[in-house]
């Protein structure tokens, strides 16, 4: 005789606070040859990150990213010039989030009008406690409702057969929420980050 149970579905959540914020940066110069724009945009470069070490960023913390040059044209007829363009961007990650708008702002401010912020993102440095809170919460309500289950057909809950988390749902999901930047004092709200885990359990009857 097949034995017989019930299975039940669970969402657990579990919130985390962003500790940490991966800051988009670069410098961008123009100059009458590629390499007088290169020149210029390294030494904007060299002033930026000097900066962001300055105000505590480590070294191993910032990456190049994007490195090109280019050209174009002004003027019309006899008038027409050629201009030379360099861009050159970092990656830096700044170990929070209430003091990284400082940090960018002095970034920004040492490298002049040739500096670029092409985006901030905060992000929870570590995230796996919240995981397992996240996964122990979903198994909690799939068991709650297992019980509640079998109070309804009047039977004894047994021992746990088999649990599984949702496949199409995979591993805990996380949702930023109230993050904002803005453009002038450079505020940075970390807000929170929600951490959500699925699971699927099935229990056979005492």
């Amino acid at each position: 005789m097949a034995r017989t149970g019930v299975t039940t579905a669970g969402r657990g959540v579990a919130v985390a606070r962003p500790d940490v914020t991966r800051c988009e940066l670069g410098v961008e110069s123009s100059g009458a040859t590629v390499g007088e724009a290169l020149a210029a945009a390294q030494r904007a470069l060299v002033a930026l990150r000097a900066a962001l070490l300055d105000a505590g960023v480590l070294a191993d913390d910032l990456r190049t990213t994007q490195t090109s040059t280019w050209t174009s044209q002004t003027g019309e007829g006899e008038a027409r010039t050629e201009v030379a363009h360099a861009q050159l961007g970092l990656r830096a990650l700044v170990r929070s989030v209430d003091g990284a708008g400082d940090v960018v702002t002095a970034a920004l401010t040492a490298a002049g009008d040739q500096a670029r912020l092409h985006g901030l993102q905060v992000a929870v440095s570590d995230s796996q406690q919240a995981a397992r809170d996240a996964r122990a919460a979903a198994f909690a309500d799939a068991r709650d409702r297992a019980e509640q289950f079998a109070q309804l057909a009047g039977r004894e809950l047994g021992e746990l057969i088999e649990l599984t988390e949702s496949p199409d749902r995979g591993t805990p999901v996380a949702r930023m929420l109230k993050v904002a930047a803005a453009d002038s004092s450079m505020p940075v709200d970390g807000g929170t980050e929600e951490i959500t885990a699925y699971v699927t359990t099935t229990w056979a009857w005492a």
